[in-house]
This record gives C-alpha cells, structure tokens and sequence, in this order.
C-alpha cells in the first residue's frame, strides 16, 4: 500500500503548466473559429440581400464547401495605401477597414451593352429603394460580349469616424465625371493564374500595379439616392478588351484580389482607406452567368419619349373628336 502526502496530492490534483497552456490555446482558438464562423454567415447571410433569377451558382465563400465559384471580403488592412504625411515622405500604412463591405457579385450575359446597372436591372433597383436608409456602392465591369459583372457594396464605416475619408468620399460623390475619373484607382493582386495569362498581362501591361482607371479606361459615373456607381468599359482599350476576352474564358482559374480606392492628394485628404477590395476564386463565367435581356440605352429612351408623344397626340384627337361633336 503507498500512501499520498499533502504535497503529492496537490501535484496530482493540480493541472501542470503545459496542461494549462494547451486549454487556453485550445480556447483561443475555438473562440477565433467561432468568430470566423459568425462572419461567414453574416457575409452570406447579407448575399441574400439582393436575389435575381439564376444567380444560384455564384455565392459568398462559405468554408465548409469548395472556393470555387466563390466571393468573399479580403482584410483591408493588408494593403499600404497613402499614410498621413505622404505629400511630404512618400510613407505608405495599411489602411484601415474598408469603408464598404461587398454584399454580393452577379455576372449578367446582355444582349445589348448594359450601363447604370442600379437603374436598368429591377431587382437590384428594388432592392436599393427598399434600403433607403443604407448607403451602396455599386462597381460593374463591362466586358466585350455583352458581360457585365456587378459588385455590390454597403457602407460599414460610419460617418464621422474617419474625417479624412468622409471629405474625399463626399467630394467624390457630388463630383463630376473628370473629378471622379481622376481620383478612382484599382489596386489589383493575382494571386493564381496559368503562366499564359500571367505572361499575357507583363506582356501588354508591364505588370499590374495600383492604376488611376480612368487614365486607362472609360468609366461611366452614376449616382441615386442612396447608391454611387462606377462601370469600368474594357472595351473602350483595346488592348485591355483583348485581354478581357482571353480571362474570361481562363477565369475559372485565376483567384484575384480587387481593391478600390479614392485617391487622396492633400493633406486634409489623408490617410487613405479602401472604398472596398473582395475576391473573386476561380469563377466560371459560363456557369454563373445571368442572361438577361436589355435594350440600349438610347432606343429605351427613345421608347419612352415614342410613348409620350403618342400620348399627347392621343390627347389632341380626343380635344378634336368633342369639338366635332360639339360642332
């Protein structure tokens, strides 16, 4: 028989020290888990926002299943952008959140060229002018063949808490397309892609580097009640439209990072911080793609104002018909 002493029973009843430490990594990590877990659904859960018909196959990155065919959010604050005393030292920092966070990505195959997206696809313009209280930030890129990829945004900063942005943000928004043209930049990462395509970019670009895309590209420039947006034409280059048409078919395996930023240039203007940056992860665009039938801006216009002018003449042979029948 072996008898315990006090102090052997307090060694035996006491946990060590590695013991201690493995609960507490163990608990710290099941508490960043659970966090990462809530963001997802909450991300997924905001995707819900706006729906439209065959957009099943494109959706928000939800860990427990594949990337492909997947968005999601990227952490800003991985990206330098202009610090506070740029003008003067040249100092990037990482920026701080980003000011929008991306709600969802919907690919449309038009069959016309498709511009102020918020306006022309009633589902998205439901959804805005159900949301008045929120502020959106809509970003399209038109891609030769009648493409348009749409991303859409939500403001999470809230006013006030970041001066510097507040300033640029509200010069940006009441500006006019020159203004908006010159400040809006992209800030692009490849973060896989076949060697082709990798080759093709170095060879046509020289690389991709964070660009002023108005210097590039047209933009066309659109504001609503609630809502700003941007649709960048790769058509409008021809070297970033034959470019676009070689991705596309190679989208489904390239994994790109898209930031976006409002660029400052004087004091009062900085530090930067991103507008919004996601992640599109090997998208099949044939497989996600939405069609969708449109018609060009102008014969819609001029649609309207046919129905308008049949409307008045409908008028006057009514006023001609009583004054016959007076007579």
């Amino acid at each position: 028989k072996i008898e315990l002493g006090e102090t052997d029973t307090k060694r035996r009843c006491t946990p060590d020290l590695p013991s201690r430490l493995n609960k507490s990594l163990h608990d710290e990590r099941q508490k960043i888990m659970s966090q990462a877990k809530d963001k997802v659904t909450e991300e997924t859960a905001a995707s819900s926002f706006w729906t439209h018909p065959g957009d099943e196959f494109w959706n928000m990155r939800d860990n427990s299943k594949s990337d492909e065919n997947t968005f999601h959010n990227v952490d800003a604050k991985s990206v330098h952008l202009r610090g506070n005393n740029y003008m003067k030292d040249n100092v990037k920092a990482p920026s701080g959140d980003a000011a929008y966070t991306l709600i969802c990505s919907k690919c449309f195959a038009t069959t016309h060229k498709m511009v102020n997206v918020a306006e022309e696809v009633q589902s998205l313009k439901n959804a805005l002018s159900s949301n008045l209280d929120e502020e959106y930030l809509v970003i399209c890129w038109l891609v030769p063949a009648h493409i348009t990829v749409v991303n859409l945004y939500i403001r999470s900063l809230k006013k006030g808490e970041d001066k510097a942005f507040d300033e640029v943000h509200e010069m940006f928004r009441k500006g006019d397309s020159k203004f908006r043209e010159s400040r809006f930049k992209l800030i692009p990462q490849v973060l896989g892609a076949p060697l082709a395509i990798r080759t093709l970019v170095n060879t046509l670009l020289g690389g991709l580097r964070p660009v002023i895309i108005g210097n590039k590209l047209k933009c066309h420039h659109y504001s609503g009640k609630n809502y700003m947006e941007v649709d960048i034409d790769t058509g409008s280059s021809s070297i970033v439209a034959y470019l676009a048409r070689k991705m596309v078919s190679a989208f489904k395996d390239i994994t790109v990072n898209q930031g976006f930023v409002i660029e400052g240039r004087n004091k009062s203007e900085l530090p930067e911080r991103m507008l919004g940056i996601h992640c599109y992860t090997k998208v099949a665009l044939d497989t996600v793609k939405i069609k969708y039938d449109n018609q060009p801006k102008k014969q819609a216009e001029n649609n309207k104002i046919s129905c308008q002018q049949k409307r008045r003449w409908s008028i006057f042979g009514d006023q001609k018909r009583d004054i016959k029948s007076r007579g």
